[in-house]
């Protein structure tokens, strides 16, 4: 009898190694068959576009005996700058003030002197940032508002505008998601296999670098010829990361 059991219990548990060998065997095939193959590039474009628009910063100093009559100088020849731009039809939204100063002028002693500085004036500053969306008049309206009373030009930029930025920005993510398929169907290949899907897209960022003129211009160097601008091209570039599935 108790031979009997023994030769029972070796037989169950034999049944039960070669079940739960089954069992494993079977489960990592199904993991194996069922494991998603996965590839993850980069894709990146950059567009280049001549600028649509561009930005302008000048201002006006104006100097007087008292603060009142540096004040009401400035004023004066700004309010003629104001009327010179609206006759060249830029609107009011594209024009803002950046910055409006008053102070006083010193003249100071010798070295060697003890009297103390006086003052001996006023100046007062009144400076302007202008967008122009027709871009081949930015020369024009640098003229005219020096003309109008400007006689300090801090710096210009160029940029695109929003509608122009918002298309451009398309076609460059559009080329990018390109050039990533591109990568992911040469990798598909050197390893004998083919892309089957697209998995996942992630959108890295886009950049609209504007052109910067830091320089500024003193008046005399605008006087009497018309101002030369040449907007050049920007870059709109995109980056993106793809995964897709092959297989």
């Amino acid at each position: 009898m108790e031979k009997n059991l023994k030769i029972l219990f070796v037989s169950l548990l034999v049944a039960l190694l070669l079940v739960g060998g089954y069992l494993s065997s079977s489960v990592l095939d199904g993991i194996a068959k069922n494991e998603t193959k996965k590839i993850t590039v980069s894709g990146t474009s950059t567009v280049r576009a001549t600028p649509d628009n561009s930005v302008i910063s000048f201002g006006i100093v104006t100097k007087g005996d008292t603060a009142k009559e540096a004040m009401d100088s400035n004023a004066d020849k700004m309010n003629k700058v104001m009327q010179a731009l609206k006759a060249l039809g830029i609107e009011e939204k594209y024009i803002q003030t950046t910055g409006i100063s008053l102070y006083p002028e010193y003249e100071y002693p010798k070295p060697e002197s003890t009297e103390k500085p006086r003052i001996i004036g006023y100046v007062a500053t009144n400076r302007l940032t202008v967008t122009i969306v027709k871009i081949s008049s930015t020369g024009d309206v640098i003229d005219r508002v020096v003309e109008a009373g400007v006689n300090q030009i801090d710096g210009i930029y160029f940029k695109l505008s929003d509608e122009r930025a918002e298309t451009l920005r398309i076609e460059a993510l559009e080329k990018a998601v390109a050039n990533a398929k591109v990568k992911a169907d040469a990798i598909a290949k050197a390893l004998n296999t083919k892309i089957t899907a697209t998995l996942q897209v992630t959108e890295s960022g886009e950049y609209f670098p504007p052109i910067p003129i830091s320089r500024g211009y003193g008046i005399e160097e605008l006087k009497g010829s018309t101002t030369p601008v040449s907007p050049g091209e920007l870059e709109v570039r995109a980056s993106v990361q793809v995964t897709y599935v092959f297989g």
